[in-house]
């Protein structure tokens, strides 16, 4: 076990509206962690910075609500599409107020990290009737795919660095691809009677047709991970009663291999896999009178490392007394970041409080993993 080293966070750090603090502000991507911290009820996009725990809102000015009657460029905050060139692509949701109603959307918006300015690309909205409104989709190479039902269906997709839309409301199919290479995309496949979910992944050519199906393992898949596929490997989860077990598919030899079992989260890194493990005998933490059950702590307390095969896994952190985040493990350029939650008091309709778990409430642990050195940053944003 590596030296641990407890930090608390005593400020955030905001970049100066109108100085030359903003100089070094574009290298800040490639090393920093994107997140959102919370001012009053509305969310604003920050970064997060690994090496000390210091905390930078996107917004400058340390005044604004981050409302759309302020002016915020990051009102209605949505994604992050892509920070390349000293820019950063995102979306936020929009309203707008006509004569026959009230319409609900999208825009594509480009901010100048460097200049602070920020331009509009496109939107797109809709006449918001009766009834609910839902929308999924997906990022895949230069687009954002859309599909939204609800006042009206329509399907399109939006080159958020262009602001150029394409209705692809004439397919047969909806495709939400979650990679793109120069030959193919690859788009989710889903078996016969297994649902919602994918159960697999395919592959079509940029016209959307040929569709060829890679693997499907007839069950719910979790999460899938391309970051190695130009390795020739894609990653992917599937579902236990309490676990996830882990695999990864060779593009090369078309074949699959069972990487980990029973773990409940891992992420990719450049060398190694960090993951996390099921608790044996979990923890009771408190009784939830909302949901009406018992709450525990899951996560053994500890993260775990192997190769990309699976080898040689060892534990490189082990701390009982915080609550881990499954879920919530990120890595980024050398370190390992895991949430970590804290129980706190809250307040429910009847007036009474009673405890509840705030999943990112707690902070972050932060993990060299060249060092295997661990800070605990509580959260204060």
């Amino acid at each position: 076990m590596k030296k641990l080293i407890c930090t608390m966070i005593t400020a955030l750090f905001l970049l100066c509206s109108c100085g030359d603090t903003r100089t070094e502000f574009v290298n800040l991507f490639d090393t920093f962690l994107f997140i959102e911290i919370e001012q009053d009820i509305s969310f604003t996009p920050a970064l997060f910075n690994p090496a000390n725990g210091t905390v930078i809102p996107l917004c400058t000015d340390p005044i604004c609500d981050h409302t759309e009657n302020s002016g915020c460029p990051f009102s209605g905050f949505r994604q992050i599409f892509a920070v390349e060139n000293g820019k950063l692509y995102y979306s936020v949701n929009v309203s707008e107020e006509k004569a026959d109603g009230t319409y609900l959307g999208s825009a594509y918006r480009v901010y100048d990290t460097e200049t602070g300015s920020v331009k509009e690309l496109c939107r797109k909205t809709e006449l918001r009737t009766e009834g609910s409104m839902s929308s999924i989709g997906s990022i895949c190479g230069d687009w954002q795919y859309i599909c939204q039902s609800g006042s009206s269906d329509y399907y399109f997709r939006v080159n958020y660095k262009t602001g150029k839309i394409e209705d692809l409301s004439h397919l047969d199919k909806v495709f939400l691809p979650i990679y793109e290479d120069k030959s193919y995309l690859y788009v989710p496949y889903f078996s016969d009677g297994a649902g919602d979910g994918g159960t697999g992944i395919a592959r079509i050519n940029h016209n959307f047709e040929g569709q060829e199906i890679l693997f499907d393992t007839g069950e719910l898949l979790g999460d899938i991970d391309f970051s190695k596929a130009e390795s020739g490997y894609i990653y992917y989860f599937t579902l236990n009663p309490d676990s996830y077990d882990l695999y990864r598919y060779s593009l090369k030899q078309n074949k699959t291999e069972l990487i980990l079992e029973n773990i409940l989260f891992a992420v990719i890194g450049e060398d190694e896999i960090y993951f996390t493990k099921a608790a044996e005998n979990p923890e009771l933490l408190y009784y939830d009178v909302w949901r009406k059950r018992d709450i525990y702590d899951t996560v053994d307390g500890k993260i775990y490392s192997c190769g990309l095969d699976g080898s040689k896994a060892t534990c490189i952190f082990d701390n009982n007394e915080l609550i881990l985040r499954a879920g919530n493990l990120q890595y980024k350029n050398g370190y390992l970041i895991c949430d970590f939650g804290k129980i706190m008091e809250k307040e429910f309709r009847n007036g009474e409080m009673k405890p509840w778990l705030e999943t990112n409430g707690g902070g972050k642990i932060v993990i060299d993993v060249k060092t295997g050195d661990a800070s605990v940053y509580e959260k204060t944003w």
